[in-house]
């Protein structure tokens, strides 16, 4: 299990919308980190719930994994990740879409399921963003309002619209 001490310290600064950027140490992730020349090999979009937040102050997170776009509880996936994660705050005067649109948009694709085709696409060319099925980088892509080429995941930190990270394992 991983130890969450720097987590518990920014968790309550963290908000709808914020970028989380992950490094696996996994085959796959290490394939795309090789593959596009970065550290990151996933993204995922930060979500505040304020009614089941509870005591602890729960922080939640949307992500297309294999299963397609789903809602995991931040601290349960961050204590068993075999990895590095950042946080990245998003920049509000930089960023077009308010939070609550990301928000929305983000828990609209719930169920969506993961493109697959695009991903193998994606180890030779640039594939454009598709919205019946969604990738990692895709997926946040589309709820920040970008539309067109998909990024990667090395692509993120790039848009020019976050803060500086913060490492939270």
């Amino acid at each position: 299990m991983n130890d969450l001490t720097l987590y518990h310290s920014v968790k309550a600064q963290m908000q709808t919308g914020d970028l989380l950027m992950w490094s696996s140490n996994g085959i796959v992730g290490k394939a795309i980190r090789w593959r596009t020349l970065s550290e990151f090999s996933h993204a995922s979009l930060a979500i505040r719930l304020a009614e089941y937040e509870g005591a602890e102050g729960r922080r939640f997170t949307t992500e297309a994994l294999a299963d397609g776009v789903v809602l995991n509880i931040l601290s349960a996936r961050l204590a068993h990740y075999d990895g590095k994660v950042w946080w990245f705050p998003l920049d509000e005067e930089k960023c077009k879409v308010k939070r609550s649109h990301v928000g929305e948009c983000a828990l609209s694709f719930i169920g969506t399921p993961y493109d697959y085709q695009s991903i193998l696409r994606l180890c030779l060319r640039r594939v454009s963003t598709q919205m019946d099925k969604l990738f990692c980088s895709e997926y946040c892509a589309v709820c920040y309002g970008l539309g067109g080429e998909a990024p990667t995941p090395a692509d993120m930190p790039k848009l020019g619209i976050f803060k500086d990270p913060v490492r939270l394992i």
